[in-house]
C-alpha cells in the first residue's frame, strides 16, 4: 500500500518532472469533473501514467518491479505489497522487502542500476547454490566469490601418473 506521508514528501520533487506535471494536472481535471478531487489518488495516477521501469526483479512464482519519476521510485510486486515512494532506488533497494529476502536463482534487469549495484544485491539474497542472471548474464557462487558462469566450470583433474 502506498504511504501517502511518504507521498507528500516526493511531491515537490515529482512537481519538477514535467511529465508528471502534465499528467497529474490531467488527473486533477478528470477528477474535479466527477466532484471533488483526491489529490493522493491523483498522484500515485499520474506517477503510474509517466513512470519508467528502473528495475524488473523476478524469482520462479514472482516479481517485481521499481518504477521511477526522476529521483522518486515505488516498487511493485506480484509477492508484496507495493511500497513507496521512495526518495531514490538506493533507498528502495535497501528498505523494501522483496529485495531483502533470500531468494534462489534470481533474474535482474535494468538500464538504470549499476551491474556492480546490482552484482552486490545479487550476492546479498543468494545462497551458495544459487546462480543470478544479471541483464541476461549469468552468474554464480565460486568458493565465497560470486563469478560469471563461465567461470564455474570444474578444472579438469590432472591424470594420475
Amino acid at each position: 500500500m502506498y504511504d501517502a506521508n511518504l507521498w507528500v514528501k516526493a511531491l515537490p520533487k515529482l512537481l519538477e518532472d514535467s511529465d508528471f506535471v502534465d499528467a497529474f494536472v490531467k488527473e486533477l481535471k478528470q477528477s474535479c469533473a466527477q466532484g471533488v478531487p483526491d489529490l493522493f489518488d491523483c498522484a500515485c495516477t499520474a506517477f503510474d501514467a509517466c513512470s519508467e521501469e528502473a528495475l524488473q526483479f523476478c524469482w520462479d512464482s514472482g516479481s517485481s518491479w521499481l518504477r521511477v519519476v526522476g529521483d522518486i521510485c515505488i516498487c511493485i510486486s506480484t509477492d508484496w505489497a507495493t511500497t513507496g515512494p521512495y526518495e531514490s532506488i538506493e533507498e528502495a533497494l535497501a528498505t523494501a522487502d522483496t529485495f531483502l529476502t533470500e531468494t534462489t536463482d534470481p533474474s535482474f534487469l535494468s538500464r538504470h542500476i549499476s551491474e556492480t549495484e546490482l552484482l552486490r544485491l545479487a550476492r546479498s539474497i543468494c545462497p551458495q547454490e544459487s546462480r543470478a542472471s544479471i541483464n541476461g548474464d549469468e552468474y554464480g557462487w565460486k568458493g565465497n566469490k560470486f563469478v560469471p558462469a563461465d567461470e564455474l566450470e570444474e578444472e579438469p583433474e590432472e591424470p594420475d601418473s
